[in-house]
Order: structure tokens, then sequence, then C-alpha cells
């Protein structure tokens, strides 16, 4: 996937402790280029850097909570999943008449496109 810098433009992050050595940019946070930059957010904090040539860089990746809580899931046999699964029937009510046959692959086939042409 291709990626794209979020690190402060110009801001340097490699301080050398030759004195005659300028500082200069050369560590970077990359993230997914199809995400909007403005998601993430780089802070650099020499002064946090102590005996290493390095500054530290504090960088902000939202991630969604559904990956703090693990996959999405609904107890079987629960109201939540008999709410749930009457929404998609009702969705597919809107769709598809409720007299359509489903006894073959054929027909199944057929009402699965016919869902489809729909969207």
């Amino acid at each position: 996937m291709p990626s794209s810098g979020v690190s402060p433009p110009g801001v340097p992050t490699h301080f050398p402790h030759n004195p005659r050595l300028q500082a200069t940019v050369i560590d970077l946070a990359w993230v997914p280029s199809d995400q909007n930059p403005d998601l993430y957010e780089t802070r650099v904090t020499p002064e946090e850097r102590g005996t290493s040539n390095h500054t530290i860089l504090h960088v902000y990746i939202p991630t969604g909570a559904r990956s703090y809580a693990g996959a999405p899931s609904i107890a079987a046999k629960s109201e939540e999943e008999q709410v749930f699964i009457s929404s998609i029937l009702d969705s597919v009510h809107l769709a598809l008449p409720t007299d359509i046959a489903l006894h073959s692959v054929d027909e199944l086939n057929a009402a699965v496109d016919s869902l489809f042409a729909h969207q």
C-alpha cells in the first residue's frame, strides 16, 4: 500500500553530538496515503532526546474503537441477534417480494442477483 510522510516539514529530528554538524531531518513517520493526513498528528520533542542524537517523535495514529474492542460480535440467540436479523430481513423485503421462491440454488442465485441490482 502506498504511504506518505506525516512528519513536520523541515523540523530536525537528528541532532549530531559534533557541534560542527547541523541538525537534520532523517526520522520520518509514514502512514497509508489513502487516508486523510489531517487524521494524524506528529510532534517532535528535542528536549526529550536525552543522550541520544535522535529526538523523540510522538505520532498519533487513530485506529478506531474496533481495534480496542476486538471484532464486533453478537451473542447467539440473544435479543440483539434477533433485532439484527429482523433488520436484515426488513431490508431484504424492501428489495424482494415476500413470496419469492428460494427452493433451489438457481432461485437463490436469482434472488441474490436481484438484491445486488437494487444497491
